[in-house]
Order: structure tokens, then C-alpha cells, then sequence
């Protein structure tokens, strides 16, 4: 455990607030580009991790800052005699960061799940049950996001500085339970599960090869990276809020890592959500010319480039919706992947 404490200095704060939002920028540009090259006009599921993308780097630019100041990636200093913590305004101020984190955290998390519910609503127009379903996972979402960033904003009521301030103002009119956050962690694994498998029983209903539905499965299984993720900060939010021998004793590292698996679930998720629809970046080709297919999306190309590029890729690479024309068995309707 105390190896776990320190284990997230300076340097790991820093790699991770940049590289894991930086490959999921490149994820969601990527998804970008597979739609203008197809022609296709951004949907819902688009626009939503969209908003998921800022919300992350909103996350990711508040704990670099914060890093810069000493507040992330640090210890909290200990009595030589009692071992106890000197909670100092460095603590102070690093509980008011650690709120905010959380409380973006939470729109982020929200719009990218609602992201792949609305991605299978576009792909997989099956039944009603399916619609109805999938309409009912939406309102969930919506909900728990909503409700989890108003309990952890108003956690101290409308005394919110009181959170940070001082331990007798957090006794006055905070809740001194700290329930919200573990409860927040366990829903959104409850949630991630329900979404992963959502589509499985509408694919294997699909008239196809075993290995071919294993294989279109496994695509929309990626999900797992973000639950993986959320099982590791339930387990560390568990162990900082209830082991009083470590984890109460060095707040600073303690809070740095809940914020840095913020960060490490919600770019997993934002992946996870965009790999299914770039995934014809990558059919028939080399990794050379999938990097030149991407750096095409940040250079200025002339209207003949363009026209041959576009022709090029429609012919290499189909979308999602394009890829394959899969019939259901119960009713044969045609379901575009």
C-alpha cells in the first residue's frame, strides 16, 4: 500500500495528463476523418464524445496546472512524533482542485457513455425492444450524470468552500461520510457493463460466421479498457476512504492518484468508444499508410489531392455502416455495421 501511495510522482502526472489525452485526440480525429471521407454528416454519438474530448482535457489541463504548483504528484508532510499529517493550505487547496477534477470527470465520463449508447442506436436499428432499451440506457445516463455532478457540488450544501477550508467547517456542514464517490464508482462499472453488453445478444442473432461474430463482438467489447480502469478507482477510493493507516495520511498522494485514473478512465473510454469507428483506417493496410491517412487530416491539400485522396480511401476503406451488410435471423432486417 504504501508503494501504491508513492508510486505517482512528478513525472507520471505529466505523462499521463498528456500522452493518454493526446492518443485519444488522435482517436477521435481519426473518427472524424473516417465520416468526411465517407461523406457522411456527424451524427449525435459524434458531437456527444466530442463534448467527452473537452471535458477530459478540462480535467487533464487542471491537474497539469496544479502539478506545476506542487499540489499534484507530492506527499503531505508527517509529524515526526506523532506520524500524523500536517494538513497545511497546500492540502486545503488540493481537496478544492481534486473537487473540481471530479466534478468535470463526471460530465466527461457522462457524455462519452452516452456517446456509445447513441452509436448503437444509429448502427443497430433491430426492433423495438432494442430502441426501447437502448432509449432507457440514455435516461440513465443523463441521470446519473446529472445527479452525481450536483452530490458532489453541493456535498457541503451551499457551504461549498467548506469542503477544503477547515476540518470544523467540513464537520459543520459537510457530509462526513464521503459516500458519493464510491457510490459514483460502483454505478458507472454497473453502468459500463450494462452498455458492453448491450449490443452482444443483437449480434448474435446476425446471419454470419461464429468467428466473424466473435470478431464484431470483440470490436465493441474495447469498452472493457474503461471498465478495467473504473474497477482499479473503486478499489483505490475504497482503500484512501476506509484504511485510515495509509491512506488518510498523505492526502496529497492520495488525491493525486484518484485524479490521475480520472484521466487514465476517461481517455480508455473516449478510445474504447472511437476504435469501433475507425476501425477502417486499419482494414487492408500497412501501418505506413494509415499514419499518412492520418496526418492528411492536419495538412492543407489542393482540391485535386483531395478528390484522389477521398477516391482512394472509399475504395480502401469503408465505414462502419458501410463495411458490412448483416441480416438479422430473427426478422431479416438489414442491419448496416
Amino acid at each position: 500500500m504504501i508503494k501504491l501511495l508513492s508510486s505517482i510522482g512528478p513525472a507520471g502526472v505529466y505523462t499521463a495528463c498528456i500522452f493518454l489525452p493526446l492518443i485519444a485526440t488522435m482517436c477521435v480525429a481519426m473518427r472524424f476523418w473516417v465520416r468526411k471521407t465517407r461523406k457522411n454528416k456527424l451524427e449525435s454519438d459524434d458531437w456527444t464524445i466530442l463534448v467527452g474530448l473537452l471535458c477530459m482535457w478540462a480535467t487533464s489541463g487542471i491537474i497539469l496546472a496544479r502539478a506545476s504548483e506542487k499540489f499534484f504528484g507530492y506527499h503531505t508532510q508527517l509529524d515526526p512524533e506523532t506520524g500524523e499529517e500536517i494538513v497545511t493550505w497546500r492540502e486545503r487547496r488540493q481537496v478544492e482542485f481534486t473537487t473540481i477534477v471530479i466534478i468535470v470527470h463526471t460530465i466527461a465520463l457522462g457524455f462519452t457513455i452516452l456517446s456509445v449508447v447513441l452509436l448503437y442506436r444509429r448502427l443497430f436499428v433491430v426492433n423495438r425492444q432494442f430502441n426501447i432499451w437502448s432509449a432507457i440506457l440514455c435516461v440513465i445516463i443523463i441521470l446519473w450524470t446529472i445527479s452525481f455532478f450536483f452530490t458532489v457540488l453541493f456535498q457541503c450544501g451551499t457551504h461549498m468552500s467548506a469542503f477544503w477550508t477547515n476540518g470544523t467547517l467540513f464537520a459543520q456542514y459537510c457530509d462526513t461520510e464521503s459516500w458519493e464517490i464510491t457510490i459514483f464508482c460502483i454505478t458507472d462499472v454497473l453502468t459500463d457493463f450494462a452498455i458492453l453488453l448491450t449490443p452482444i445478444p443483437v449480434v448474435w442473432k446476425l446471419k454470419m460466421s461464429m468467428g466473424a461474430r466473435l470478431a464484431l463482438c470483440s470490436v465493441f467489447a474495447l469498452g472493457i479498457l474503461s471498465i478495467i480502469a473504473c474497477m482499479i478507482r473503486v478499489v483505490l477510493t475504497g482503500i484512501f476512504e476506509l484504511d485510515t493507516e495509509y491512506g488518510s495520511r498523505d492526502l496529497l498522494a492520495a488525491n493525486t492518484i484518484l485524479v490521475v485514473w480520472c484521466v487514465i478512465e476517461s481517455s480508455s473510454a473516449i478510445i474504447g468508444a472511437c476504435l469501433p469507428t475507425v476501425r477502417p483506417l486499419f482494414q487492408g493496410k500497412s501501418p505506413e499508410s494509415v499514419m499518412r491517412s492520418f496526418k492528411s487530416i492536419f495538412s492543407l491539400q489542393s482540391n485535386s489531392q483531395s478528390s484522389s485522396a477521398n477516391k482512394s480511401a472509399r475504395k480502401q476503406g469503408h465505414s462502419l455502416e458501410d463495411e458490412i451488410e448483416l441480416r438479422a435471423a430473427s426478422k431479416g432486417s438489414q442491419i448496416s455495421v
